[in-house]
């Protein structure tokens, strides 16, 4: 397995659509990795008072990823 800084090193002599490539996998990553973090703090009740917050402003919850959130009218 190569280093961090021989991977950096790598990337930066990426011609710019190898480069783009990589931002995109890397974008995707982390995008997946938010979204499983944000439903397990849902699930876990992290958010519930980020949720009652919203529901208090607006009255309403939106939907979660496609899933009626508790509140939700």
């Amino acid at each position: 397995m190569k280093t961090v800084t021989e991977i950096q090193e790598a990337i930066e002599k990426l011609p710019a659509e190898d480069l783009a490539q990589v931002r995109r996998f890397l974008d995707e990553l982390g995008a997946e990795e938010w979204d499983a973090k944000i439903e397990a703090d849902s699930k876990s009740g992290l958010l519930d008072s980020v949720f009652d917050e919203a529901d208090v402003d607006t009255g309403l919850l939106e939907q979660w990823d496609g899933k009626a959130t508790r509140g939700a009218k």
